[in-house]
């Protein structure tokens, strides 16, 4: 027969085994908590970075094809006028305003590439760091020139073709960077 001092260790001994199982239960439960929640934001970050391609081709076609008669090419455009003429995707309008899938602003300039507003220019503010790279590959075929914060990614003037290792520093330089895309008719 067993000691009562033997069973208490016994039964110690499974109290303790069936605290570590639990234990181990909960972090392997936060772990796959944590790779569904990562793989869920970087589903939300590629979503927004497709529409907000989507948005900006859109406006570039609609914008080029408004300008395409005018004797002075893009000279006075403004954000007014290109939400007045239905230019900008509804999705991107905040009253007066053109705000980006991000959430922060998007302002628009003529832009000189050969000559006197022959292009156009929209500038996105603070695109996050973790969508600016797929951002600008997925959009930059349709610009003849590309600038990432301070750096010249693509510049058809200049003879600069897109350069992925400039983006990709560039990208990483901030955590959140402007985008200047540059367009002609």
């Amino acid at each position: 027969m067993k000691s009562s001092l033997t069973r208490r260790s016994s039964f110690a001994r499974q109290r303790g085994q069936s605290t570590i199982d639990f234990v181990i239960y909960i972090g392997l439960a936060a772990l796959v908590l944590g790779g569904m929640a990562y793989y869920q934001f970087t589903g939300r970050t590629q979503a927004k970075v497709n529409d907000a391609i989507s948005g900006l081709n859109s406006m570039v076609g609609k914008t080029q094809a408004l300008y395409s008669s005018s004797a002075n090419g893009f000279s006075g455009i403004s954000v007014a006028a290109l939400i007045g003429n239905g230019v900008v995707p509804a999705s991107m309008v905040k009253g007066t305003a053109i705000y980006s899938q991000f959430g922060t602003p998007v302002d628009v300039a003529s832009a000189n590439i050969y000559g006197s507003s022959d292009g156009v220019q929209f500038t996105y503010q603070a695109v996050p760091e973790g969508a600016c790279s797929d951002f600008v590959q997925g959009a930059q075929s349709w610009f003849s020139k590309v600038q990432v914060g301070s750096s010249v990614i693509k510049s058809m003037k200049d003879g600069t073709s897109f350069s992925p290792a400039s983006l990709g520093t560039a990208c990483s330089a901030t955590s959140n960077v402007t985008i200047v895309f540059v367009a002609g008719r």
